[in-house]
C-alpha cells in the first residue's frame, strides 16, 4: 500500500476514544463482561473501511466503538490501524476481512490497488498476530451473530439449519462465500464465484454481455451484479441517447422513485440478474441453510428485490425449479455483519 503519513488519513469517525495502554474501568451503566478479551475487527470494502473495538458478552462479539472511513486507492491501512490502536488499544486479538483472495500473509486486493502484509499490519495494530481473511468469509461467519431483525426475508423456502449456506454481496465488486457445518460448528469458505462467466438469459443481457466483453475482454458476473455493473447496464440501455453517465446511486434512486423509465429498466435487469446468480449458487450447493444477499446495494433497493419477477428469477431453474423453491432467500440489513464475523474469527484463531 501507499505509505501516506497518518496525519493525511481521513478524519476518524465513531464513538469515544481513549489512550492506548489502559483498559476502561467498569462504571455506571456498564455491565460486567464475561470475558475481557479486546478484539480489533476490520471489514475492508472497495468503498468503505470499518474498524471496531469488540468485546465478548455472553459469548457473542459486541462492537463498543466503530470507525468508518473511505477506502481510498492511495490509502494506508497500516497507518489507519496505528492511529486506531493508539486511540483505542490495546488489543488481544485481531482479524480483518479484505476484498480479494487470501493465500498466506500477503494479499493484493481486487478492486483496490493495495498490497497488505499481515505481519506489518500486526505491528501497526500492536498485536502479536493479525489474521487476514476474505471479506465475504467474515460476512459468512457473521451470519451466526445476527439477530432476526437484521435480516429481511424475500422467500421462506424450506430451511434446514444443518444445510450449507451461501452469501452473495454486490457492492464495488461481487463477493461470494459459503458456510457449512463441520461437527456442529460453522465453517466459512472463501470463493471467487463473482468472477465466473456471466450467463445472459434476457435479450438485453446478450447485448450487455457483448458490450462488456468488448470493453474488458470478458464478461463476468461481477461486471453485471455490482455498483459499476448497474452503471454499465444503464449505459447500455442509453445507447444513442445524449445523456451523461449516471452513478449507481442516481440510477437506483430514480428507479425507486418511479421517475425515470430507463433507470427502472436498468434496476430491474440488475435485480433479476442478482437473483438468478444467487439462485444458481444456492442450487450448486443445495443451500437449504439459506441464500443471503449482503453488501450495501441490496438493503438500499429492497423494495425492488421484493417484486415478483425477482423471486421468479431466483427460482426458475428448469427441471430443478421445485428444488430451488426450497431455498430460503434473505437480505442482510446489518452493515456490521463483516465486523461481527471478523471478531468471531479473531477469537477462534487466537
Amino acid at each position: 500500500m501507499a505509505g501516506a503519513a497518518s496525519e493525511g488519513l481521513p478524519e476518524l469517525r465513531g464513538g469515544q476514544s481513549r489512550a492506548r495502554g489502559g483498559r476502561r474501568a467498569a462504571g455506571p451503566g456498564r455491565a460486567p463482561l464475561e470475558n475481557e478479551v479486546r478484539i480489533l475487527a476490520g471489514d475492508v470494502g472497495g468503498t468503505t473501511t470499518r474498524l471496531a473495538v469488540c468485546v465478548l458478552e455472553r459469548g457473542r462479539p459486541r462492537p463498543v466503538h466503530t470507525t468508518v472511513v473511505p477506502s481510498e486507492p492511495s490509502g494506508d491501512l497500516a497507518a489507519l490501524l496505528r492511529v486506531f490502536a493508539e486511540r483505542n488499544g490495546p488489543f488481544d486479538v485481531a482479524c480483518i476481512g479484505v476484498p480479494g483472495p487470501v493465500e498466506g500473509d500477503v494479499v493484493r486486493t481486487t478492486n483496490l490497488p493495495w498490497r497488505l502484509d499481515a505481519r506489518a499490519l500486526a505491528r501497526a495494530a500492536g498485536v502479536a498476530r493479525l489474521r487476514l481473511v476474505n471479506d465475504l468469509v467474515a460476512h459468512a461467519r457473521g451470519l451466526d451473530e445476527l439477530d432476526d431483525d437484521a435480516l429481511a426475508t424475500l422467500h421462506d423456502g424450506e430451511p434446514d439449519t444443518d444445510a450449507p449456506r451461501v452469501i452473495v454481496a454486490p457492492g464495488t465488486g461481487l463477493g461470494v462465500a459459503w458456510s457449512v457445518r463441520v461437527a456442529g460448528r460453522p465453517l466459512a469458505l472463501a470463493s471467487e464465484a463473482g468472477h465466473l462467466g456471466f450467463a445472459p438469459a434476457e435479450p438485453e443481457e446478450y447485448d450487455l454481455a457483448r458490450a462488456l466483453a468488448a470493453r474488458y475482454g470478458r464478461a463476468s458476473w461481477e461486471r453485471v451484479v455490482s455498483g459499476p455493473g448497474l452503471a454499465a447496464i444503464d449505459r447500455m440501455l442509453a445507447a444513442g441517447e445524449s445523456t451523461g453517465e449516471r452513478s449507481p446511486e442516481e440510477i437506483s434512486r430514480a428507479a425507486l422513485e418511479r421517475r425515470d423509465e430507463r433507470a427502472e429498466r436498468a434496476l430491474g435487469l440488475f435485480a433479476r440478474a442478482l437473483a438468478r446468480f444467487a439462485g444458481d449458487l444456492g442450487l450448486a450447493l443445495r443451500a437449504r441453510g439459506g441464500v443471503f444477499v449482503g453488501g450495501g446495494i441490496a438493503p438500499a433497493i429492497l423494495p425492488r428485490l421484493r417484486a415478483p419477477d425477482v423471486l421468479a428469477a431466483f427460482t426458475a431453474k428448469g427441471r430443478l425449479t421445485e428444488l430451488a423453491c426450497r431455498l430460503p432467500l434473505r437480505v442482510v440489513l446489518d452493515e456490521r455483519a463483516g465486523l461481527l464475523g471478523a471478531a468471531r474469527l479473531a477469537v477462534e484463531g487466537a
